[in-house]
Formats: structure tokens, sequence, C-alpha cells
């Protein structure tokens, strides 16, 4: 739900920048989405992988993965015959 809810938001944002609306939604799921490595490796470097908000963490992250794999499928299927579904032009 969290992972649904900021990705509602960042595609908002992005369409009140006047941007496409599948190039917004790119960019809204791409915010709602953590690094995972990021976390893992600040969690080990702090010694708490072990704790139980460390386990917690580190289960929500691996279901925010497995989410992003949905994600990109979507992106593919939203995508035209002339656009890569991965690419993002340069928005700037």
């Amino acid at each position: 739900l969290q992972v649904l809810i900021c990705t509602l938001i960042g595609t908002i944002a992005a369409l009140a920048c006047s941007i496409d609306l599948r190039q917004a939604f790119v960019i809204g799921g791409a915010l709602a989405l953590s690094s995972t490595a990021v976390v893992i490796k600040q969690l080990n470097e702090q010694q708490e992988h072990n704790s139980e908000h460390g386990r917690l963490a580190t289960k929500i992250l691996l279901v925010q993965d497995i989410g992003a794999i949905f994600f990109l499928i979507i992106i593919a299927a939203i995508s035209d015959d002339n656009t890569s579904a991965l690419h993002l032009t340069c928005l700037f």
C-alpha cells in the first residue's frame, strides 16, 4: 500500500511538472522503491541486521523488490513501440 501511495504522489508531482503520463508513472514508481542494498549495508555496519527492526526492514525491502518486478512488467506493457520500456529520455 505504501509503494502504491508513493507511486501515486510521485506521478502526480511529475504530471504537475508537465511530464508525459507514462514518464510520470515511471518516475513515481522509481521514487517509491527504496534501495535494498544500501539499507542492508547500513544495518550490517550498525550491527542491527539481527535486531527485530533490522529483520522487519529486510522483510519490507524484499517485498518491495518483488513489487519492483511487477512495476517493470507494467512499464513494458504501457510503453509504445517507439520507446524502450526501460529507457527514460532526458527530462531537463
